[in-house]
C-alpha cells in the first residue's frame, strides 16, 4: 500500500462556470428535503456544485492509469506560488504523472515524473489514447489540450466555453468528444494539431411545450455506431438553461446530427454506460432538474435520483449498426501494417469480434420480435461466421468483404 499527496493548493479562478446565488438559494432547500445534507452538515446542492466546478479543491475528479506503462495521471491544481502570488490559493491548473516505486523499506511510494501547469483550473479526469501515447485535458477557459506521455503540450483547441466533463477519446479515427454546459463537440487529433469538426445537433425536445432551450447534459459516450448523449430541455434564466426535461440520444459520428432520441425521467452528473444488447444505463444525480423544480414546480416532475435503463426496441437495427461498424473497422484494420502496428490491429480485431457477437444476439432477438425473417437471419449468421473465420486467419481484407455483404443486406 502507498499513500501520496498532490502538492497543489486549493483552487480559485475568475473563469469557469458559475452558478448564481439566486439559483443556489432556491435549490438548496429542495435538494436537502429530498436527499438530506452531506455527512458534515453542508447543503447538498451547493456542496456538489462547488466540487463539480473545482471551487476550493485540489483534486476534483478521478485519476487515469496507462495500461501499457502503469503510469498514473492526475489533474489537479498547481502549487500556490506558480500563479505568481503566495496566498494559499492556486489560480493555475496542473496535470501530474506518477509512478509507484519501491520506497526501500518493503513498501511503495509515489514518484512524480512530470508536471504540466496551465492557466485556469480543471475538474476533468485526464483522458488517454488507447496506446497511452496521448493525454487529453481541459482547462476552465475552454481549451482542449493534447499532451504526449511525458506531458509536453502538442496542441490546444478553444471550443469557446469551459468544459464541464472529461474528454471522451474514441478508440478509432482519432476522434475526441468535448462537452460544455451547452454543446457537444467533435475534435480530430491530426498529430501535430487538432481541429474542431462539428458541433452537435441537440434538438430532441423540438416541439415540446414549455421547452425554450435545449443543451447538453452529460459527458459523451462514443460507441461503434454513434455518440450517446443526454439532452436537457427547459427555460433560460440569467443565461443558464433551466432543465425541466431530460432524455438520451444517439448522434451520428460523422455529422453530429441526432439519429435517435427518447425522453427519460431524471438528470445525471455521472456518465452513460452502454451494454452489449444496446441498452443504455444512467446513474442519476438530479442537479439541473432540481433547479427546474425549484423555479417551475408545476412543470417539472419531482426529483427522484436512482438508475435508469433505456432499452433497444428494434434489434434488427442494432444488428445492422453493429455489422456495418464492424465492417468499417475491419476495412480500416486491413490497411494497417500487421507488424509495425500490431497493437492497433489487435485492438481492432477484438472490437470486430465483440461487434459480431453483439450482432448475433441482436439477430436472434429480432427474429423473435418479428423484425427479421428467419431466412435473412440464417444468411446473416453464415456471413458472420465466415467473417470470424477470416479474422481468425488474420485475413482482415476478406473479413471486411464478408461483413460488407452482410451490411448491404440491410439496404
Amino acid at each position: 500500500m502507498a499513500t501520496g499527496q498532490i502538492i497543489g493548493s486549493p483552487a480559485v479562478s475568475g473563469e469557469g462556470t458559475k452558478v448564481p446565488s439566486l439559483i443556489v438559494n432556491k435549490v438548496d432547500p429542495l435538494m436537502d428535503k429530498a436527499f438530506g445534507k452531506t455527512l458534515d452538515g453542508r447543503n447538498l446542492f451547493s456542496a456538489a456544485v462547488n466540487y463539480i466546478y473545482g471551487g476550493g479543491g485540489v483534486v476534483t475528479n478521478y485519476f487515469s492509469i496507462d495500461p501499457n506503462s502503469s503510469r498514473i495521471y492526475v489533474a489537479a491544481t498547481a502549487p500556490d506560488a506558480e500563479d505568481g502570488t503566495e496566498d494559499g490559493r492556486s489560480e493555475m491548473g496542473a496535470i501530474y504523472a506518477f509512478n509507484l516505486v519501491d520506497d526501500g523499506n518493503g513498501g511503495l511510494e509515489f514518484k512524480e515524473l512530470n508536471r504540466k501547469t496551465f492557466q485556469g483550473g480543471t475538474g476533468a479526469t485526464p483522458s488517454l489514447s488507447a496506446d497511452g501515447t496521448r493525454v487529453y485535458e481541459s482547462d476552465n477557459e475552454g481549451h482542449v489540450i493534447a499532451l504526449d506521455h511525458e506531458l509536453n503540450e502538442l496542441w490546444r483547441v478553444n471550443v469557446g466555453e469551459p468544459l464541464v466533463g472529461s474528454i471522451t477519446v474514441a478508440p478509432d479515427n482519432n476522434e475526441l468528444y468535448a462537452v460544455t454546459a451547452n454543446d457537444v463537440f467533435q475534435l480530430i487529433d491530426h498529430g501535430d494539431h487538432g481541429t474542431l469538426n462539428w458541433t452537435a445537433e441537440l434538438n430532441g425536445f423540438d416541439g415540446y411545450a414549455n421547452v425554450d432551450e435545449q443543451a447538453n447534459a452529460l459527458t459523451a459516450t462514443a460507441t461503434a455506431n454513434g455518440v450517446v448523449v443526454m439532452i436537457g430541455g427547459g427555460k433560460n434564466i440569467l443565461g443558464n438553461t433551466i432543465m425541466l426535461h431530460m432524455g438520451m440520444g444517439l448522434l451520428d459520428r460523422q455529422t453530429g446530427k441526432l439519429r435517435y432520441f427518447a425522453e427519460g425521467r431524471e438528470d445525471s452528473v455521472a456518465m452513460s454506460v452502454v451494454a452489449a444488447d444496446g441498452s443504455i444505463y444512467v446513474a442519476h444525480g438530479p442537479m439541473r432538474r432540481a433547479v427546474g423544480k425549484a423555479f417551475y414546480p408545476d412543470l417539472t416532475p419531482d426529483v427522484i435520483g436512482g438508475v435508469s435503463r433505456f432499452k433497444p426496441i428494434r434489434l434488427d437495427l442494432l444488428a445492422r449498426d453493429a455489422i456495418c461498424a464492424a465492417q468499417a473497422r475491419a476495412a480500416n484494420a486491413s490497411t494497417l501494417d500487421q507488424v509495425a502496428e500490431t497493437a492497433a490491429v489487435s485492438t481492432d480485431s477484438r472490437q470486430i469480434k465483440f461487434l459480431i457477437t453483439q450482432a448475433g444476439s441482436g439477430i436472434e432477438q429480432a427474429v423473435s420480435d418479428g423484425d427479421m425473417t428467419p431466412g435473412d437471419a440464417s444468411s446473416l449468421r453464415e456471413l458472420l461466421a465466415q467473417s470470424l473465420d477470416s479474422l481468425a486467419a488474420s485475413d482482415l481484407a476478406s473479413s471486411a468483404t464478408t461483413l460488407n455483404s452482410a451490411c448491404e443486406m440491410f439496404d
